[in-house]
């Protein structure tokens, strides 16, 4: 009977020292398994945070430098476009303008130029 009670004592105790033991193993257990997890949650929140940031942020860059680069670049290319129209515009003004000026400044004399008029006195 005593040697009975004593086995059944033992038993207990080791039963109960025993669910203590995996209490405490799936507390800690659980404990670091949710530490990490959220550990790992924020680091990669954060790493795709930055990762993202910075995406913008040369995406924006890169976009504003190619629009400005494309806006002056067709700025001047209209200014030297109009420059050169303008120019050929006047050259050809000018060249037409002269051309008709001798052009009809020939076709009559002028009082300087002698008569071939048979009745026109020399002098």
């Amino acid at each position: 009977m005593e040697r009975h009670c004593t086995t059944t004592a033992v038993r207990k105790f080791q039963f109960h020292t025993t669910n203590y033991y995996y209490y405490y193993y799936y507390y800690y257990y659980y404990y670091y398994y949710y530490y990490y997890y959220y550990y790992y949650y924020y680091y990669y929140y954060y790493y795709y945070y930055y990762y993202y940031y910075y995406y913008y942020y040369y995406y924006y860059y890169y976009y504003y430098y190619y629009y400005y680069y494309y806006y002056y670049y067709y700025y001047y290319y209209y200014y030297y476009y109009y420059y050169y129209y303008y120019y050929y515009y006047y050259y050809y003004y000018y060249y037409y303008y002269y051309y008709y000026y001798y052009y009809y400044k020939n076709m009559f004399p002028t009082q300087d130029e002698p008569s071939s008029s048979p009745t026109s006195t020399p002098g």
